[in-house]
């Protein structure tokens, strides 16, 4: 008997007690009449009581036999009743018989339960599937799976075409219609679904029917499996934790009763989210609800052998080479949030990687397997790449050189295969179980930019010019005459998914200190012995990325100004010891490192005195490096803030946030000149400029959102430097703010550079511009390596990219083979068990 049915049941009884205690009530008071009705609904009852376990439990079970007698007794009860006979002794057996009929129904009816499974979409089943086989070999338990419609959205969010994948699960799970099962009359004990967005999808939606919302009406058991794995991350790195919190308020968070989640920290970061959401009252709730008992998917990986699997003979004919051996398979993932993010420039990349592995098809095959609902997203946000990306499929298909799978079995490719290549994703968190090496693709990584040298800054040492190259942390040296540049060294990114790791670069006898960007250290590189030692920040400041405007070396001190900190610190370059000014630059309310509070675009030094302006405010502070002395001032034009200053022996010149004039503010004579005059065409943007810099008395403005690279001389001439500007990839984080990333001079010519391609523009003495182009010379060795014990993550770059991963996985024939992957294979079976005995 089902549990609800067995509650139904005892509920029942309980009805039949408290009519017992009318029925002795009535005959106490002698009203008869009123006591044989009674008698009548007691009868009545045990009659529907008996024909409900007689349909569940067959004919003869003890319970039916003990109602039998029961209904026996009420007609004794009743017969004496009628002869106003003394029936105290029979009402007394009446009562007995109940309890033991109640004690029957708990004791004697095997309790079953009735569990039904909502998965959408075929491919991602794996993420129940092994809780659902726990649930089939249950003796007490019905298990149904029950696949459920789903329908594209046009973007103004209404439903379009249905789809239902019932018919593409595998052979051995049996299936039932959603329009064949009554949620309504079976009631399910528990009802396990893995969509968890109700109508909050832009791309698609389930049938409004199995909205968690809707559907949790039904069961007194809703839970949640997400379809997908998270990167395993620290629930106190509150960086990594914001980029995936929209996957912890998902609206089958909040509608299910319990949730179950991949690992024990995923579980503490829904937790600490959902309670920070909804109020530290709710905590001790989030923590009963919320499960960390780990991932279906991952125990799929686990259980599939590659000797099992059903290959198609089409992947066969390509895979196999003319001696029956195999050649390398390659696992493409291209990912929905890649295509979103870079739109053409991702159309750009596939492309790439299609003449790539074309190229390589006599030892290596190209498993392509796109985002199953990739086709759709596009249509639905992205309908302007819709021709291009299916005349990309269809072009690829119909050259026949790679796999294309669609189909719903994810585990086959990631079986099969014997590397991964392409976006990060949750595949990527099923990948690396397997021990099997992988590379995350940056579609930036392209033949035609992979060489550019963009650097922040520029030092001259032993008559060269070393750099940071910010697409890479590569430090460079570069010949001055013919732009000739080779890597010296990398430093070690402490991030996969960051590529500007650090900065500007500051050299001291034979040390270069790099700052950073988005890394949380001091990077100290030794010349001489080739290493690189990190200082840490002091415990009491909170990091935040691109923390530094600009370094100023004072004998041994290295004082760096900040952007977002609220103090000025200094390196003894000698000890590489951090220390921090006590005197607060915050002239307002507290910094906070939430926001940049100082301007970004250029500072100056004069003697012992820094200068520099807020971000945000109309105010210019100088500060004294040596005392700490601070000074205020506030200039009524810099409405929204300022993006830097610059100064010469006279005045300051000051950008402000968004520049529709420039100010130079004298500061002998104690006046402000505002110039306006810009060149035809020209648009500020909101942030206008990026980077200030002086040369010779002439003013250069490197843009951010503004449309022009401007000169400006002390009359306040401007001048576009660049008529025709090189387009603008706003998909890309470097190459949108820092379109051109440093600008420097040599003898009589200004050289600045382009972060997009890299291209070196010259301003000759005469006024002219020249176009060069730095030759990266061919020494540049590889860091790259592979052996069999080795699990590589590496973000593709100018020098670890998809060819060089090729090879390395071509050569290694005995790839991961002794790899020890520690999985825990009866993830599904503890799921179901757990949730069934809470």
């Amino acid at each position: 008997m089902r549990k609800v049915q067995k509650e139904m049941a005892l509920d029942l009884i309980q009805t039949l007690y408290q009519l017992h205690n009318n029925i002795k009530f009535m005959i106490d008071k002698k009203e008869t009449a009123q006591a044989m009705e009674l008698l009548e609904l007691c009868q009545q009852g045990a009659i529907q009581l008996g024909s409900r376990i007689e349909e569940e439990e067959g004919k003869g079970f003890v319970t039916i036999g003990l109602l039998e007698e029961y209904c026996e007794i009420i007609y004794q009860i009743h017969e004496k009743i009628m002869h106003n006979e003394n029936c105290g002794k029979s009402y007394k057996i009446l009562h007995i018989q109940l309890i033991q009929i109640e004690n029957s129904i708990k004791n004697d009816i095997k309790q079953r339960f009735e569990v039904v499974f909502l998965p959408y979409k075929a491919s991602m089943w794996d993420s129940l599937e092994s809780v659902w086989k726990a649930a089939d070999v249950e003796d007490n338990c019905d298990a149904f799976v029950i696949p459920i419609p789903y329908y594209d959205k046009n973007p103004s969010g209404d439903l379009k075409q249905e789809y239902w994948e019932g018919d593409q699960f595998p052979d051995y799970v049996p299936i039932t219609r959603y329009d064949t099962y009554n949620f309504k009359e079976r009631l399910p004990d528990m009802i396990f679904i893995h969509n968890p967005y109700d109508e909050c999808n832009y791309v698609t939606s389930i049938h409004p029917y199995f909205y968690s919302k809707n559907i949790k009406q039904f069961t007194d058991s809703l839970i949640y499996i997400p379809y997908f794995i998270l990167d395993e991350i620290l629930p106190d790195n509150q960086n990594d934790v914001n980029k995936i919190e929209h996957f912890c308020t998902l609206p089958a968070i909040v509608n299910a009763d319990k949730v179950v989640v991949q690992s024990k920290n995923m579980r503490q970061i829904y937790i600490n989210i959902m309670t920070k959401l909804t109020g530290k009252d709710t905590r001790d709730y989030w923590k009963n609800k919320i499960l960390g008992l780990g991932s279906p998917k991952v125990e799929k990986i686990y259980n599939t052998k590659k000797e099992n699997l059903q290959i198609p003979s089409e992947w066969l004919n390509l895979i196999q080479k003319p001696d029956g051996s195999w050649k390398k398979i390659i696992f493409y993932n291209t990912s929905i949030s890649a295509l979103l993010q870079y739109n053409e420039k991702m159309i750009e990349k596939i492309e790439e990687v299609f003449r790539i592995l074309k190229k390589n098809r006599d030892e290596v095959i190209l498993l392509w397997r796109p985002h199953p609902l990739i086709k759709v997203t596009i249509e639905s946000m992205r309908p302007q790449l819709r021709r291009e990306y299916q005349g990309l499929v269809e072009q690829y298909r119909k050259e026949g050189w790679g796999i294309y799978d669609d189909s719903a079995d994810i585990d086959r490719a990631i079986i099969i295969s014997d590397a991964y290549y392409g976006d990060s994703s949750s595949v990527v968190q099923l990948y690396e179980k397997t021990g099997k090496p992988l590379m995350l693709q940056n579609v930036y990584s392209l033949e035609e930019n992979n060489y550019s040298l963009a650097m922040d800054n520029i030092i001259d040492y032993q008559g060269e010019w070393w750099f940071l190259a910010l697409k890479d942390n590569g430090l460079y040296r570069m010949t001055k005459n013919s732009l000739k540049a080779s890597l010296i060294t990398r430093i070690p990114c402490e991030q996969q998914e960051t590529i500007q790791q650090y900065g500007k670069i500051y050299i001291y006898k034979d040390k270069i200190f790099a700052m950073p960007w988005s890394a949380k250290k001091i990077a100290v590189y030794d010349i001489k012995s080739n290493e690189f030692r990190y200082i840490e920040f002091p415990a009491e400041e909170i990091y935040r990325g691109m923390i530094f405007l600009k370094g100023v070396i004072r004998e041994n001190r290295l004082y760096l100004i900040p952007c977002s900190l609220d103090k000025l610190i200094y390196i003894d370059m000698d000890k590489e010891i951090i220390h921090t000014l006590k005197e607060s630059l915050a002239s307002g309310p507290p910094i906070t490192q939430t926001t940049h509070s100082f301007a970004w675009g250029g500072g100056f030094d004069e003697g012992d005195w820094v200068i520099f302006t807020k971000l945000e405010e109309n105010k210019v502070i100088r500060i004294n490096l040596i005392t700490g002395e601070k000074q205020i001032y506030q200039n009524d034009l810099l409405q929204l803030g300022g993006a830097g200053v610059i100064g010469d022996s006279q005045g300051i010149w000051i950008i402000p946030h968004k520049a529709n004039s420039i100010i130079y503010w004298d500061r002998i004579k104690k006046q402000n000149y505002i110039y306006s005059d810009f060149p035809e065409g020209y648009q500020s943007g909101e942030l206008s400029f990026y980077k200030i810099y002086m040369d010779k008395g002439i003013l250069y403005l490197l843009p951010r959102d503004a449309n022009m690279l401007l000169s400006i001389d002390r009359e306040g001439h401007m001048k576009n430097i660049l008529p025709k500007e090189e387009s603008i990839d706003y998909g890309h984080t470097l190459d949108r703010y820092m379109r051109y990333s440093n600008i420097w001079s040599y003898g009589n010519e200004l050289l600045f550079i382009s972060s997009k391609t890299g291209k070196l523009y010259v301003i000759k003495e005469n006024g002219k511009l020249e176009q060069k182009k730095i030759e990266v010379l061919n020494s540049i060795n590889s860091t790259l390596e592979l052996d069999e014990h080795t699990l590589i993550i590496e973000k593709e770059n100018r020098f670890e990219n998809l060819e060089k991963f090729i090879n390395i996985v071509c050569i290694n024939e005995n790839l991961n083979k002794n790899i020890n992957v520690d999985i825990e294979n009866n993830i599904g079976k503890n799921i179901f068990i757990t949730l069934l005995n809470q």
